[in-house]
């Protein structure tokens, strides 16, 4: 019975250049991670592991999945073996729970919407030499390996922004409280692993909220209240992660979160980051989101990633994290949800006029450009053993 239900599965969303292409992701993700984790390749596992023995770390759920794979000793032999197989496993959950925002968003085939999460994950910053910077500094990275965390808090955030959307804009679903609870539930797990999601949805819904109570007038209050609740035990559980961080932090040297406004020349290079970052979603967003039959739903995702930027950009926080790039997270969690709004839009995109087959044409050779850079960041990563080069 099992076996016949995932030949189904198989048969619903395989074809040979999704297995060709998810191979290769899997097979690049075992070797990632296996030299993370036993410290072959350099990454932040190599501090999350250890810490996750001590004190250090025990405010995030990924220590206790970190102690579970290494059966609570460190020294174990197989305990890197274990826990790469569980981040490729978290990773093959991402692409499936990218794949159901893609069906949320498309009409197409399940086959075609795996196609876009598995290209969603394949993208990387296109490169420019002027920047000087290599392929992972200054710019918001899609082929995350290096940072526990992380990889466990987004994977359920596709998930999650397709119920918001739904409760949201689907005024006739007949499932608003299972909905709700389901994403009270998603939020508290996601914020369990890392905070940095409900950084940006927060403030997010917050703006919108206001918005649309001061233009219709507080109709929709009930509905606000309602998601706002949503978010109260992931709330709690960020404040109980920050009290457990800070509780043994010296108090002359003491952690706060502050505004941050760069200099014209920093802005320039902020510019450049974000630009080749998101170059194809900013296309998507300009000349093809528009005319998207799910247009309202597919800009909310581009409107979260705004949210992200302008905190990653304007906070920060001074003491002892500073240079911890906090406040980036959130840019890095939604990287993969962008990218596949906008490549569901780019490959729905109407090309019956001419100006309209020119901007498929620049949309697509962006995508190239985003894949090639993305594979060739996998490749050096394992080349260079670095992530950051």
């Amino acid at each position: 019975m099992i076996l016949k239900k995932l030949k189904v599965v198989f048969e619903d969303y395989f074809d040979i250049t999704n297995i060709i292409t998810l191979t290769f992701l899997v097979l690049s993700w075992l070797l990632l991670f296996f030299g993370s984790t036993s410290f072959f390749i350099s990454s932040d596992f190599s501090i999350h592991i250890p810490d996750s023995f001590t004190n250090e770390q025990s405010y995030t759920l990924v220590s206790y999945i970190i102690r579970l794979c290494y059966l609570g000793n460190i020294n174990n032999k197989f305990g890197s073996y274990a826990l790469s197989i569980v981040l490729v496993i978290n990773n093959l959950i991402y692409i499936f729970a990218l794949t159901y925002l893609a069906r949320y968003i498309s009409n197409n085939s399940k086959v075609l919407c795996m196609r876009f999460a598995i290209l969603s994950c394949m993208c990387m910053a296109i490169y420019l030499p002027i920047m000087n910077r290599g392929l992972y500094g200054n710019t918001v990275f899609g082929n995350l390996f290096h940072n526990s965390t992380s990889l466990f808090s987004r994977t359920l955030v596709p998930i999650i922004l397709v119920i918001l959307l739904k409760l949201l804009f689907n005024e006739n679903t007949n499932n608003k409280k299972k909905d709700s609870l389901f994403l009270m539930i998603l939020l508290s797990i996601t914020t369990a692993f890392k905070p940095s999601f409900i950084f940006v949805a927060i403030p997010a819904l917050a703006i919108y909220f206001i918005y649309i109570s001061i233009k219709f007038k507080f109709v929709y209050f009930r509905k606000c209240f309602g998601i706002s609740l949503c978010f109260i035990p992931a709330f709690i559980i960020a404040l109980i992660q920050y009290y457990m961080l800070y509780i043994n932090v010296d108090k002359n040297n003491a952690n706060h979160i502050v505004l941050y406004f760069p200099t014209y020349k920093e802005y320039i290079k902020i510019f450049m980051m974000y630009f080749r970052s998101l170059l194809l979603p900013l296309i998507s967003l300009l000349f093809i989101n528009f005319k998207f039959k799910n247009f309202k739903q597919c800009s909310f995702v581009f409107y979260f990633m705004l949210i992200a930027i302008l905190e990653s950009v304007y906070l920060i926080e001074d003491g002892t994290r500073r240079y911890h790039g906090n406040f980036a997270w959130g840019t890095v969690i939604l990287y993969q949800s962008v990218f596949l709004v906008s490549i569901a839009s780019l490959f729905n995109f109407d090309t019956s006029s001419k100006r309209n087959k020119r901007i498929y044409a620049i949309g697509v050779t962006t995508l190239y450009l985003h894949i090639v850079f993305g594979i060739l960041y996998i490749l050096l990563s394992l080349f260079y053993k670095n992530y950051y080069f």
